[in-house]
């Protein structure tokens, strides 16, 4: 059985192969280059590197978002194409889960943090056990300031590529109660994706190529500022 998982919604680009129990094969890049040019291209180095046919690929998993608006539309026409192309399911986790999820096992508080601009981030905050984690908060976007407000005098482990525009800003303000997520842990990983993911396919769940939606959490900056020069008008009209 055979899952291809694929995420664009941040600054990285990730794929990756799950076979029969385990990632086989990941592929993750920060090169600057978009990602409508980079994820076929990486999807067919997984394939080519792990000997398996595309034909062969049972399920499609892709991150929904929160994220980049054109990363996540870049991410999520990739999964629909091959989805439609191969007769396949898809299945979706939020970008967040992905992230919190590739710090386990863990003890204590879990804070993803995506950077969502005009001094905003998406997050959400989940507490872990060892191999286990629930939601407590979120998903939401937010100011850092406010964020950071809710953990008091907890230690918090952050991941996300927040940490590359706030990460000073969160040491100065929690000193030595901020843990941050390093190397590829930092960003969302294809592979943890896949695994999260398995159970679920395993169990004969999924959705159509036609039923996934994308997991904005705001409007993006184009229909905001569209909105600002056209009060009390509706794009959608």
């Amino acid at each position: 059985m055979y899952i291809l998982a694929l995420d664009t919604s941040s600054i990285t680009g990730s794929v990756a192969i799950w076979a029969n129990g385990q990632v086989r094969a990941e592929i993750s890049l920060n090169t600057g280059l978009t990602h409508s040019e980079q994820v076929m291209p990486m999807v067919d180095q997984a394939l080519g590197l792990t000997g398996i046919d595309i034909g062969a690929i049972n399920a499609i998993a892709v991150t929904s978002g929160p994220g980049s608006f054109t990363g996540l539309r870049i991410g999520l026409a990739t999964a629909k194409a091959l989805a439609q192309g191969l007769d396949v399911p898809i299945l979706t986790k939020t970008s967040l889960e992905v992230l919190a999820g590739g710090q386990l096992p863990h003890v204590g508080y879990i804070c993803p943090i995506l950077n969502a601009r005009r001094k905003e981030v998406y997050t959400a905050i989940y507490r872990a056990e060892g191999d286990r984690m629930t939601r407590s908060a979120g998903p939401q976007a937010i100011s850092l300031a406010a964020l950071l407000e809710e953990f008091g005098a907890a230690q918090v482990l952050f991941c996300g590529d927040g940490l590359d525009a706030y990460g000073e800003t969160i040491r100065a303000a929690m000193g030595d109660q901020a843990l941050f997520a390093s190397g590829l842990n930092r960003y969302v990983r294809a592979g943890v994706l896949a695994d999260l993911l398995a159970p679920a396919f395993m169990a004969g769940q999924g959705q159509t190529y036609l039923d996934i939606e994308p997991f904005y959490l705001r409007q993006s900056e184009a229909v905001l500022n569209w909105e600002k020069r056209h009060p009390g008008e509706s794009l959608y009209d």
